[in-house]
C-alpha cells in the first residue's frame, strides 16, 4: 500500500513534469492497445470488434514504418498540400483563378511561401519529417493539381483506351 506521503510526492513530480506525464500515459494506452491484459476489459472490447482491431493493427504497424522511415504523417501533409495550394492559387474579383507557381519553392531545409518578392512564412522540413526531394514532389503535385481543377477539360476527356 502507498502512502499518503508518497503519493503526495508522486502527484507533486507529475505537476512539476507535465509532459512526461502525459507521455508515459500515451505510452501506456498504446501498449494496451496493442498487447492488452489477459481478462482485462481492453481485451474484452477488442475481442467483440476483432476485425476492426486488426485492420488497426495494420495501420498502426504501416504509421510506424512511416515514422521510422522519416515520411510525413498523412495528415501532417493534407495540412502542408493545403498550405501550398492557399499560397500557389489566387482568386481575382471576377472569379479567374491563377496557379503562382513560383509562390512557393523548397531551399535550406525548408518549404517556403513567396509573396511580392518576399519569403513571408516557411515551414521546416524536419518538423514534418519530410526530405527535400519529398517536398519538392509535393509541391510538384500540388501545382499540377491546381492546374487540372482549372483545366475545362478534365484529363479523362476524349482519352481512349485501345
Amino acid at each position: 500500500m502507498t502512502s499518503k506521503a508518497q503519493t503526495q510526492a508522486s502527484r507533486k513530480w507529475e505537476q512539476q513534469n507535465p509532459h512526461r506525464t502525459a507521455y508515459t500515459k500515451l505510452r501506456r494506452t498504446a501498449f494496451s492497445f496493442v498487447n492488452p491484459k489477459l481478462g482485462s476489459k481492453a481485451e474484452e472490447h477488442i475481442n467483440a470488434n476483432h476485425d476492426d482491431y486488426v485492420e488497426d493493427l495494420k495501420e498502426l504497424k504501416q504509421a510506424i514504418i512511416e515514422k521510422e522511415n522519416g515520411k510525413m504523417n498523412k495528415t501532417v501533409k493534407r495540412l502542408v498540400e493545403k498550405e501550398i495550394d492557399r499560397h500557389i492559387t489566387t482568386v481575382y474579383y471576377d472569379g479567374k483563378v491563377e496557379i503562382k507557381k513560383d509562390s512557393v519553392d523548397v531551399k535550406n531545409g525548408r518549404i517556403r511561401f513567396w509573396e511580392l518578392g518576399d519569403v513571408t512564412s516557411w515551414i521546416d522540413l524536419a518538423d514534418i519529417n519530410c526530405t527535400e526531394d519529398e517536398a519538392k514532389e509535393l509541391v510538384k503535385h500540388c501545382i499540377t493539381e491546381a492546374l487540372f481543377a482549372l483545366s475545362d477539360k478534365p484529363v479523362t476527356t476524349n482519352f481512349d483506351i485501345k
